[in-house]
């Protein structure tokens, strides 16, 4: 199973944000380029390069944030659930054995693990049908020896 991120407004905002700054970015480096062919001012080459690091980084913001409806948050299957953490890092993969017991909180669902170690997801980032279906095979899974901890 499969479970995308929601197209929330959270995602266009960010977009928007990550569009703006790389216009900024380039809003920096016109004015530098400008004041350059003034004689009075010759920031160098260097310097104009570097002027364009926040306008390459507000560009792929803006890439990532408007792709995010598009990429998988959660996949459960083969007895693994495998979680999305973000640009440039790779996905979590936990087995469905692993999992002690989850324990729903808030907008956060949190698995316990046999090893003692915790891992969290958002909730707040898919939708209200995606949450059921987590949570029902969560439910399944807990039948077969794992314990869910509804009291938090």
């Amino acid at each position: 199973m499969r479970f995308p991120y929601e197209d929330s407004s959270i995602w266009r905002k960010k977009s928007r944000n990550g569009l703006g700054a790389a216009f900024a970015g380039v809003v920096v480096v016109c004015i530098q380029v400008y004041f350059s062919s003034q004689q009075h001012y010759s920031p160098g080459f260097g310097l104009i390069l570097i002027s364009f690091l926040p306008a390459i980084i507000g560009l792929i913001q803006y890439i990532h944030y408007s792709r995010m409806p598009m990429r998988d948050y959660i996949i459960i299957e083969d007895g693994f659930i495998s979680v999305y953490q973000g640009f440039l890092m790779p996905r979590r993969k936990i087995m469905l054995q692993d999992i002690k017991r989850y324990i729903p909180v808030s907008t956060l669902i949190i698995l316990k693990l046999d090893d003692g170690e915790e891992f969290q997801f958002n909730t707040d980032w898919l939708s209200r049908e995606s949450i059921l279906q987590i949570r029902m095979e969560l439910s399944r899974v807990a039948e077969k020896g794992i314990a869910s901890d509804r009291s938090v």
